[in-house]
C-alpha cells in the first residue's frame, strides 16, 4: 500500500546495501537540512554489509562502525533500542525483509513484493538505485496542492551535500527556504486577534496559512489568545510536529486571557486591534463577542472568521 497522508517521524532508520550507502546519506542529509524533516528528529542509515551506522540529524552527520558485526539478532536489538517511528528497508538482501518484522517500528516499509504486502505497512516501487523522496513522499512538504498536506508549499534545502575524499559529509549552509505564505508587514498598521478552535487544534495550521495573507492585505500583525498554558502547548505542539515552531515564533504574538472581553477591556483606547477572527464562528463565544463589539460599535473593530475569510 501507498502512505496517502504527511507523517514526520521522530527516529528513522534506513537499511541498505554498500553500494547505496552513500547516496542515501547525500539524500538523507537533504532532508534532515529542509524545512520537510522534524527538528528533533534523527535518522540512522544502517549499511548492512560494511555494518556502518551513519546517524544524522539537523544539524550534522557521523558515522559509526560497532565493533562486531552485526548478526539478525544484533541488527534486531539496535532497531528495539532506538525505537523508530519509521524503519525503511532499501536492501535487497531477503534476510533483511524479516527485519521488518520483528523490529516493532511504527511504521515499516518496504520494496513491493508478496512479503512486504503482507508484514509491511507502506511498499513501494523498486528502482535502479533509491530514491528517497521517491520511496518515502510522505515525508516530504508538497510541491504542488495536495489534499494530504491541507495546503501547497515549497521545499528548497539548507544547500548542496557531497562526500569529500575524507568520507566526511559537507553541507552548504545557504538557507533559501521559499515558504508559501503571506508575508510578514514591515511596518503593520494595527493588529489581528485570532480566536483559534476551542475544542481541536486540527485546523490550527490551514487556519494560519489563511491567515497569513489575510494580515498581509490588512497589513496588521497578528496575536493570538490562548486561556491557558495548556492551549497555548497544544497549538505550539502542531507547530513543533510540522517542524514550523520558529515560523510560529516569527508570525505569531500571544496573549494570555481568560475570555476576549478581558483583552477589549485591558485596553483603554482600542485602537490596536482592527479585526477579531475566530476560527469558527458557531459558538457561544463568538455570539458574545459580537454582543461586546456592538456596544463599543465606535472603535471600528470589525468581526469575521477563516472562512468568511476564505469565500472573500
Amino acid at each position: 500500500m501507498k502512505l496517502k497522508k504527511r507523517i514526520v517521524p521522530f527516529t528513522t532508520v534506513i537499511l541498505c546495501d554498500d553500494k547505496d550507502f552513500n547516496d542515501l546519506i547525500l539524500q538523507t542529509v537533504e532532508w534532515c537540512s529542509s524545512d520537510s524533516f522534524n527538528p528533533a528528529g534523527k535518522a540512522y542509515l544502517v549499511n548492512c554489509e560494511s555494518y556502518t551506522i551513519s546517524i544524522v540529524n539537523r544539524l550534522r552527520e557521523k558515522k559509526v562502525k560497532p565493533k562486531k558485526e552485526f548478526s539478525k539478532l544484533s541488527l534486531i536489538y539496535f532497531i528495539l533500542k532506538v525505537k523508530p517511528s519509521l524503519l525503511i528497508n532499501f536492501s535487497q538482501k531477503p534476510i533483511y525483509r524479516h527485519i521488518l518484522f520483528f523490529s516493532r517500528a511504527g511504521r515499516k516499509a518496504g520494496y513491493r513484493n508478496l512479503f512486504s504486502l503482507i508484514f509491511a505497512d507502506i511498499t513501494f516501487k523498486k528502482t535502479e538505485a533509491p530514491i528517497l523522496r521517491d520511496a518515502a513522499p510522505y515525508l516530504f512538504n508538497s510541491t504542488e496542492k495536495d489534499e494530504r498536506f491541507g495546503y501547497n508549499r515549497s521545499t528548497s534545502f539548507r544547500g548542496k551535500a557531497w562526500i569529500d575524499e575524507k568520507g566526511t559529509v559537507i553541507v552548504d549552509d545557504e538557507n533559501n527556504i521559499e515558504l508559501d505564505l503571506g508575508n510578514i508587514p514591515d511596518e503593520p498598521a494595527g493588529e489581528i486577534l485570532w480566536i483559534p478552535r476551542r475544542t481541536t487544534t486540527k485546523t490550527v495550521w490551514t487556519d494560519f496559512v489563511v491567515l497569513t495573507y489575510f494580515a498581509q492585505k490588512e497589513n496588521c500583525k497578528i496575536t493570538v489568545q490562548v486561556r491557558s498554558e495548556k492551549e497555548y502547548k497544544s497549538i505550539s505542539t502542531i507547530f513543533f510536529i510540522k517542524g514550523r515552531k520558529s515560523t510560529m515564533d516569527k508570525y505569531l504574538n500571544f496573549i494570555h486571557a481568560k475570555t476576549v472581553e478581558e483583552i477589549l477591556d485591558s485596553q483603554a483606547d482600542k485602537t490596536d486591534i482592527n479585526w477579531i477572527v475566530f476560527s469558527f464562528g458557531l459558538t457561544t463565544e463568538y455570539n458574545r463577542v459580537r454582543g461586546k463589539l456592538e456596544k463599543i460599535n465606535g472603535n471600528n473593530i470589525n468581526l469575521t472568521t477563516i472562512k468568511r475569510i476564505q469565500n472573500g
